[in-house]
């Protein structure tokens, strides 16, 4: 996903308060996967839970873009992260049994905030003194993450059984 803030080429703004250009995402997820098997003869149990966000924050004053006057002039770009992925399950046999569980979360994506080439901010007039002014300028991006979680539990049970697990997490913002 995107999400995009801007004030596009070659405009012009004046403002008598501050001028905010923001875009940012909340992404929260929490994913669950419960399985279980049983049986008398070979049982085998997998379960797999994947949690995958790419998503591309950007807030811009484009190029040539004038700003006349301002109090404040304010661009923000960001992203909030919250995400889980559990995995849980089992296998039960009076004979074999084989127990798996995998989970994996993985982040990826980009953040911009910026002021396009040739962007003018305030006004001077014709001997050169300003006649519109901009009180201050913050560019502020950034990237977030609460939680980056994967858990897998996987539990087997016979006369023969084994029960394994795999996590993965990659957060590349």
């Amino acid at each position: 996903t995107a999400t995009e803030a801007y004030i596009d080429d070659n405009a012009i703004v004046a403002v008598g308060d501050d001028l905010t250009v923001s875009a940012h995402a909340d992404e929260t997820g929490h994913l669950v996967s419960l399985a279980g098997s049983g049986g008398a003869g070979l049982v085998v149990g997998i379960q797999y839970s994947e949690a995958l966000i790419s998503s591309s924050q950007s807030a811009v004053i484009d190029s040539g873009v004038q700003v006349l006057q301002a109090d404040a002039v304010s661009i923000s770009a960001g992203h909030s992260r919250d995400m889980q992925a559990n995995s849980t399950g089992g296998a039960l046999s009076l004979a074999y049994a084989a127990g798996v569980s995998a989970a994996e979360v993985e982040m990826d994506g980009t953040v911009q905030a910026g002021l396009g080439s040739g962007a003018r901010l305030g006004t001077i007039d014709g001997t050169g003194n300003p006649n519109g002014t901009i009180g201050s300028l913050t560019i502020d991006a950034f990237s977030e993450v609460t939680r980056a979680k994967a858990e897998a539990n996987a539990v087997a049970g016979g006369i023969l059984s084994g029960a394994g697990t795999d996590t993965d997490v990659l957060v590349n913002p």
